[in-house]
Order: C-alpha cells, then sequence, then structure tokens
C-alpha cells in the first residue's frame, strides 16, 4: 500500500507541477535520478511500510486466536488507549500541516508581490570562466571603470534566480 501511495503521490506531482509552477511564475522541475533522490524516497517508503505494518501486527498478535476466531471482543475491551494516542497523535499532525500550508501560501504571496530592491531589467550578470575565477576582482575594477555603471559584485548567487542543485526539487527562472 506503501508503495502504491508513493507512486500515486508523484504521479500527482508530476500532474500538478505545471500548475505550480505557471501560479509561482517559476520554473521548478522534480529530478529523479538525483543521488538524494534515489537514496532518500525508497527509505523513506520502506520506513513508513515497516511502522505501518508494525502496528496492526502487535495489535493482532496480543490475542488469542480462538477469540479472534469466535469474534468474541470481550477480552479487548478498555484497551484503546493506544488508538485514542494514535488518532489524537493523528489529528495534530494534520492541524500542523494545515497551518504550515497556510503559512507557506502567505509567505509565497509575500514573495510573489515583494519588490526585490532592484530593476531586473538593468542588472547584468556575467558568469566567470574557469581561467578567469582568480582574476574576479581585476575583472570587478575592469566594469567599475566603465561609464554608466553605477556599482557591481562578484558572487556565485544570481540575483532573481533561486538554484538549489542538490535536492529533489530545482527552481530555475
Amino acid at each position: 500500500m506503501t508503495t502504491i501511495a508513493l507512486v500515486m503521490a508523484f504521479a500527482l506531482t508530476e500532474r500538478l507541477l505545471p500548475l505550480m509552477n505557471n501560479l509561482l511564475g517559476k520554473t521548478m522541475e522534480l529530478r529523479y535520478f538525483s543521488l538524494e533522490f534515489l537514496f532518500f524516497v525508497p527509505l523513506m517508503g520502506l520506513t513508513i511500510g515497516v511502522l505501518t505494518g508494525l502496528y496492526p501486527s502487535f495489535y493482532i498478535s496480543r490475542y488469542k486466536p480462538l477469540v479472534l476466531l469466535k469474534n468474541n471482543m470481550s477480552g479487548t475491551a478498555g484497551k484503546g488507549g493506544l488508538r485514542r494516542v494514535l488518532v489524537g497523535f493523528q489529528f495534530l499532525v494534520a492541524g500542523i500541516m494545515i497551518l504550515v500550508t497556510l503559512i507557506m501560501h502567505s509567505q509565497m504571496k509575500f514573495l510573489k508581490e515583494q519588490k526585490m530592491g532592484f530593476d531586473e531589467e538593468l542588472l547584468v550578470y556575467v558568469p566567470l570562466f574557469e581561467d578567469l575565477k582568480g582574476k574576479s576582482q581585476v575583472f570587478k575594477n575592469e566594469v567599475l571603470g566603465m561609464s554608466g555603471v553605477s556599482s557591481a559584485t562578484v558572487t556565485n548567487w544570481m540575483f532573481g534566480n533561486h538554484t538549489w542543485s542538490g535536492g529533489f526539487w530545482r527552481l530555475l527562472r
């Protein structure tokens, strides 16, 4: 069941990803062959599958087979404490997930509408190749000497373009 749910989750993600990209004005992609994906997704699926299978097996193994076959549950009365704790925990987790979703929605709306502090149309991004990496300060000084240039910096982060290449998701402009 966990494997089916995992496959369905990724199928749903693939279907909803273009809608999310359109909504955010960004481009996200799901990288199935990244090292993190190939390691963590099967591990997570296996862990969830084992944990969800343990509770019913431990719960049923406490009873005598004869009692279960006769459908006589009088020997099990008053032992619903674990069930109440698990249902309460599930309710708590669902509430936290709803709250986090609402907070993330408001944060994404804020980021989408917030001014970045610079005009992207006036920003020039020049990638430095391997042969110029040691001479980045010289290149910066040359750029600052040009007419019409008010400021310059050297960085490995492109402003307005957020990329996290180490994870499952990659956000491109």
